[in-house]
């Protein structure tokens, strides 16, 4: 006898076969988990490698070490002695960090930011410790063990290189205990290290931040920038579309009289057949223009470090979707494309205008990518939770590959290559977590890319205003 219950069977086994949907269910978390992982290891080594400079930079790290372990072992072995050297440990190091020399294209690698944690963690914070342990601490392994964190915490994020140090101290003092005699073992004193590795750390602190002020000179700069060649845009492009409005108000009369006084002469100077692209060129002109002036807002907007503020209003987000849809310049057809779902709309405490410019970018980015695809379309959906609302913005056009995904949020970074300033997806999650939300980002290349737009709840009022959001469908 068997009774079957929700994938249970009962009979004179007892057994359990999970449901199929189950099995997917735990199959698609773990893949998910799977590439947060990697996406955090990828983010936490620094390996922007995209880059030329960043490739080449890692190359470099590569051959040093490639030549370096096998180098000082014959200066700490023979020219002046320590008390300890092993040159199977150097050996095992070299030979981990020479696909960092020989693989050639390490954008397709996904093995990639695992490996290179692994191999910092054995290479510099393993291996620098227990010889520095092995050798008693003397003067030698002292500074090399502070030059090893520098390097470590140059090609890691603060959490990368600690967990790295904090893993590779802890193997290397179970090793050393293992492998030392209970008389011969050597007495840290940790609180007389911990003041130097501390400063050591700081001093790459400090250079980081050097970084980043040179990142955000670059920022001022362009704002600077693009504020001088909008306000010398302007003025010509508000003169282009007066133009245009102006002819706009004379036109029809004038087509009017040559359709009534059809003569040789008249139809010989505008032919009857021009009347139609007449009458369709002030619109385009009109568009080009808006869509211009657009395209400086925007652009604008991105480049301004004072952009990220607090949140200075409450309204529902469906509001801030049709305004973003009725003001931007699509062109023909595109706005047929765009599907938007506000059955679970919510309150959002934002700026409408910064949040219409975010929604700005996502929806000239989608574009982008169907014209790269040749077809798809844009899918904006609402969803209240208990913890989190959210917008979700899907365009199923040509995707991001999953070696450019740690990478889309930081400024300056562009896919495809060259295309655009690398800043409007930067903007877009500064401006998120100024509100206390979040953006991130699925995709799989050739199928979708979806963005997710998490905002903190917000009370709704008693009585809504929904007029307008109820005209983005």
């Amino acid at each position: 006898m068997h009774i079957a219950l929700s994938g249970y069977t009962f009979g004179s086994t007892l057994s359990f076969r999970p449901p199929s949907n189950m099995l997917a269910t735990i199959r698609r978390r773990c893949g998910d988990s799977l590439v947060r992982l990697r996406r955090l290891l990828a983010r936490e080594v620094h390996l922007d490698i995209r880059q030329p400079a960043q490739i080449k930079r890692i190359h470099l790290l590569g051959l040093l070490a490639f030549v370096g372990y096998p180098l000082f072992y014959v200066v700490w072995k023979y020219l002046f002695p320590q008390p300890y050297e092993s040159l199977t440990l150097r050996l095992l190091a070299m030979v981990m960090f020479a696909p960092l020399i020989l693989t050639g294209d390490l954008r397709d690698r996904k093995w990639l930011p695992a490996y290179f944690f692994v191999t910092l963690t054995y290479g510099l914070s393993f291996l620098f410790v227990y010889l520095y342990l092995m050798n008693h601490g003397n003067l030698v392994w002292s500074q090399s063990l502070v030059i090893a964190v520098v390097i470590l915490f140059n090609f890691s994020g603060w959490l990368a290189g600690a967990a790295s140090l904090a893993l590779g101290t802890a193997g290397a003092w179970l090793v050393y205990r293992w492998m030392t005699p209970p008389a011969e073992i050597l007495t840290v004193d940790w609180l007389m290290e911990l003041p130097i590795i501390g400063f050591t750390i700081c001093t790459v602190a400090v250079l980081k931040i050097d970084q980043r002020i040179l990142i955000q000179e670059k920022l001022d700069g362009m704002a600077i920038a693009l504020g001088t060649v909008a306000h010398e845009l302007r003025t010509p492009i508000r003169s282009i579309g007066s133009t245009a409005r102006g002819m706009a108000r004379y036109l029809p009369g004038l087509i009017r009289f040559y359709q009534e006084n059809e003569t040789p002469a008249n139809t010989l100077n505008l032919p009857a057949g021009h009347f139609g692209l007449l009458k369709d060129a002030l619109p385009r002109i009109q568009l080009e223009v808006d869509r211009m002036n657009h395209g400086i807002d925007v652009l604008l907007v991105n480049a301004r470090v004072g952009a990220m503020q607090e949140p200075s209003e409450e309204f529902l987000l469906g509001n801030a979707i049709s305004e973003a849809l009725a003001r931007y310049p699509f062109e023909a057809g595109q706005r047929e494309s765009v599907h938007v779902d506000l059955d679970e709309d919510f309150m959002v405490r934002a700026d409408q205008k910064l949040l219409v410019m975010v929604l700005f970018n996502l929806i000239k980015n989608a574009l982008h990518a169907m014209a790269r695809a040749g077809h798809g379309e844009i899918r904006l959906r609402t969803e209240r939770g208990a913890r989190r609302n959210r917008l979700i913005f899907r365009d199923t056009g040509s995707g991001i590959p999953a070696r450019e995904l740690s990478s889309i949020f930081k400024r300056f970074h562009t896919y495809p290559r060259n295309e655009g300033t690398g800043i409007g997806l930067a903007f877009c999650k500064d401006t998120l977590e100024a509100w206390s939300g979040r953006v991130h980002c699925h995709s799989v290349e050739h199928e979708y890319t979806e963005f997710v737009l998490e905002f903190p709840p917000v009370a709704a009022p008693a009585t809504p205003a929904r007029e307008s959001a109820g005209a983005a469908g």
